[in-house]
């Protein structure tokens, strides 16, 4: 009985840790969706805030969503880079768009 024992317990313990490696997760998000844009080169960064999504481009400079990413706008008025690498959100009264920062 012993001998049987000694077989049986390390089998059970590999089938165990088996099963709970190889068990799915279930994924809590959603999958990503192809929108409408934004349409300005690579993607470097995004900023949230409220229900505004930006978008910092490659060449194509900051882009905002008031929809949850349908629909996308340039929102570039005073920028003297169009290539995006970082955002911020920034709660200065007046501030339009997210204070960005191209990289030199």
């Amino acid at each position: 009985m012993k001998k049987l024992y000694r077989y049986l317990l390390p089998a059970f313990l590999i089938l165990l840790v088996s099963v709970i490696l190889f068990i799915p997760e279930k994924s809590s998000s959603e999958p990503w969706v192809q929108t409408n844009g934004p349409y300005g080169g690579y993607i470097h960064c995004f900023a949230i805030d409220g229900g505004n999504i930006y978008a910092g481009t490659q060449g194509g400079g900051i882009f905002l969503s008031a929809d949850n990413g349908t629909s996308w706008k340039e929102v570039n008025s005073g920028l003297t880079n169009n290539n995006i690498y970082s955002l911020a959100v920034s709660r200065i009264p007046d501030c339009q768009i997210p204070l960005s920062c191209p990289l030199q």
